[in-house]
């Protein structure tokens, strides 16, 4: 069941009522969503964080104030679609401030949705689901983001609480805690356990309250490259699996190579 995949398929006059409330949500989304997302918003780009991404990670390796006690960890959830809980939806919704008349008919759209098993052509069943998204629908991606501002929420009030130091290139420049690429996320902190348990503690609060889980298959984890040895040990007591991926694998994530 893992690897469940259902068809979805959307009607034409639900994907006209879909797209004009995409199409109305799209225009507010910039000034709601964080800046650490660049996925689907207007005036933003993807690449801009995949750039951001790349002096990152370049620091890590070549910079001697990062590359002794600082690492990157790239994570990815779970069927992200297939597990957003429309309960949660609601209070999010009004949490953000969307007028109820509105909340209600995106929860008209997300609740319409039924399936049927095919076995051998013929229809069996009828299936009536409590939870995910279509990815066929306009409105899908947009409710998906809005979504992972409660991970967004959870970081900024641990930075804000000092109890996470970001990277800062330059004095300048802004600390980068985490960039965000849609469904996968990329978390820059120090090289030390009370950061590794405050960075895995955020997914954990935001999978408890969204039901998302980290894929650990599809998440890696780099480190400065002086790091010294009894550190890569001690982050691998608090990654397990993830401190013997290799750190290329965050590079092809988010499209340095």
């Amino acid at each position: 069941m893992s690897d469940l995949r259902p068809i979805s398929l959307c009607s034409v006059l639900y994907k006209i009522v879909s797209k004009v409330l995409s199409a109305r949500l799209k225009k507010f989304l910039p000034d709601i969503v964080s800046e650490a997302q660049g996925a689907f918003m207007s005036r933003r780009l993807i690449s801009d964080n995949i750039l951001i991404a790349h002096e990152m990670v370049h620091a890590l390796r070549t910079n001697l104030d990062y590359n002794e006690d600082f690492m990157a960890i790239k994570t990815n959830m779970s069927k992200a679609y297939d597990k957003v809980e429309w309960d949660i939806l609601k209070v999010l919704f009004k949490k953000l401030g969307f007028d109820d008349q509105w909340a209600k008919w995106v929860m008209a759209c997300i609740r319409s949705v039924s399936f049927y098993v095919l076995v051998n052509g013929n229809s069996f069943g009828f299936i009536s689901p409590k939870r995910g998204r279509r990815q066929g629908d306009p409105i899908s991606h947009f409710i998906f983001i809005l979504r992972v501002e409660v991970l967004v929420h959870v970081i900024n009030k641990v930075e804000s609480e000092k109890r996470l130091i970001g990277l800062r290139l330059t004095k300048k420049c802004p600390s980068v805690q985490h960039l965000l690429f849609v469904d996968d996320s990329l978390f820059l902190c120090k090289t030390n356990f009370k950061d590794a348990l405050e960075i895995m503690r955020c997914p954990k609060i935001y999978g408890d309250l969204s039901r998302q889980e980290i894929n650990f298959q599809k998440s890696s984890i780099t480190f400065g490259k002086k790091l010294e040895p009894h550190m890569r040990w001690l982050m691998g007591v608090v990654y397990g699996d993830l401190e013997r991926r290799r750190c290329w694998e965050i590079s092809r994530f988010v499209g340095m190579l």
